[in-house]
């Protein structure tokens, strides 16, 4: 059935989904389909069970005087006192090892990141990828890093961007501006007269804020939240949830509090998070991996990004929540990645099988057109739970049919039109691989 490399017009619709929907399953625990595909670890009968996903809230040693904590896409990263930075990574993934400090401010983006030195300069490190780690010289007041890039702002207020480019998110307008943020398609700047400014991918509005004056601004993956001047929250762009009625109360929030009194707002790929004046925390957005649901202590800091937040308490205690709850990667490993640590809190007991950010992972690789990097991180989502999110199937055998491989392909079709009935895409695949054969 091999009849060489073959791209089906639907790969660049899967490529731009916006990842997994809460809907998008069947009700109830799926049965094991006889055509799933066997996970990288060997044939599906050998295969030990998926592990279960450790949600623990984990707090980081408080030997080291944090001053700031940042979520990265794959990683997290900590800014201590004397302005030396220390990034964790999961299993698989490299080391983030940072340069020699001192930093003022550090920002991780996926899988690099980028921090600013006491002289203004920028240093990049981690993944190179689209020219990530290529930040201008100069001196500078502010930077953001995002997905495979960053937009930093120069001491004379303008802007400037380099890397992944492919919808004009590093191509700014003029400036000055006072602070910018850096997605995955799009970014935004928030502008000396308190006006916002957004460019990049605006398939969902995401790049049109509403009027007002605003003190701070981020971006996700795709929508814009943005702190005003009175203390209110704004959120423009895509629903972040999709509509469930079946969930009721349970269903997450969609849109940010209403209420005023918050100081500071972050965006993660499809959930954000604020702090509130007496330092509690309010999230809203797409919850697969816990990521709404913040500690109850009070905080000085909070920072969103892919599946996962970071934030440092009053104590000075630094705490991780959401996927992997600290390095964002691999959840059985979660713990080994911890330095000596006080303590955890745990979450109320929640049965938690979702493997989105490794699909949503492996969609954004595509869209890249990473191939290989795009077939590990789906074959990883596949062997925690093969019997969840319909699109790592679907994607992993979109990258098969591009290789010509029908055969590898065909099993992951039927797999995904068996999670997902309501979408045709799988089974549109295989009608036309059928209708093709000899």
């Amino acid at each position: 059935m091999n009849r060489g490399p073959r791209i089906h017009p639907l790969l660049a619709l899967l490529a731009l989904a916006s990842g997994c929907e809460r809907d998008a399953e069947p009700a109830g625990e799926a049965q094991p389909d006889p055509a799933s595909p066997p996970a990288a670890s060997g044939p599906a009968d050998d295969r030990e069970p998926p592990p279960k996903l450790d949600m623990t809230i984990r707090v980081m040693s408080e030997a080291r005087d944090w001053r700031a904590l940042q979520a990265g896409g794959l990683m997290s990263c900590g800014l201590d006192a004397l302005g030396e930075v220390e990034c964790w990574v999961g299993k698989g993934m490299q080391e983030a090892e940072a340069p020699a400090g001192p930093f003022t401010s550090i920002s991780p983006g996926i899988e690099h990141v980028c921090g600013l030195r006491q002289d203004g300069a920028i240093a990049c490190w981690g993944d190179d990828f689209a020219g990530a780690l290529d930040a201008p010289a100069g001196r500078f007041v502010q930077l953001d890093a995002g997905l495979n890039g960053a937009c930093a702002i120069a001491d004379d207020g303008s802007p400037h961007c380099w890397g992944w480019n492919d919808r004009g998110q590093a191509e700014p307008p003029e400036g000055p501006f006072t602070e910018l943020a850096y997605g995955y398609s799009h970014a935004c700047g928030l502008r000396p007269d308190g006006s916002i400014a957004c460019w990049g991918a605006n398939q969902d509005g995401q790049c049109d804020p509403p009027e007002g004056r605003y003190t701070s601004v981020d971006v996700g993956g795709c929508f814009s939240v943005a702190l005003a001047s009175d203390g209110s929250l704004r959120s423009w762009g895509c629903d972040l949830v999709p509509p469930n009625p079946v969930a009721g109360a349970d269903a997450p929030r969609n849109e940010p509090p209403e209420e005023s009194g918050w100081i500071a707002v972050t965006a993660g790929y499809q959930h954000a998070c604020a702090l509130h004046q007496d330092g509690h925390l309010a999230c809203w957005g797409h919850d697969a991996v816990n990521q709404t649901n913040p500690p109850k202590d009070a905080f000085t800091s909070v920072s969103a990004n892919f599946y996962h937040n970071c934030g440092l308490r009053q104590d000075g205690a630094p705490v991780c929540w959401g996927w992997d709850a600290l390095a964002g990667w691999d959840p059985e490993l979660a713990g080994a990645q911890v330095r000596p640590a006080k303590g955890e809190i745990e979450l109320p007991p929640r049965e938690l099988h979702h493997t989105c950010p490794y699909e949503g992972l492996g969609m954004i690789y595509m869209q890249q057109q990473r191939s290989e990097a795009a077939k590990r991180t789906f074959e990883r989502g596949i062997e925690i739970n093969p019997d969840v999110e319909y699109r790592k199937f679907l994607g992993l055998a979109q990258l098969y049919l591009a290789e010509g491989d029908e055969d590898a392909a065909v099993p992951l079709l039927r797999k995904a039109a068996t999670l997902h009935p309501l979408d045709p895409t799988a089974a549109e695949l295989l009608a036309e691989i059928v209708s093709a054969e000899p």
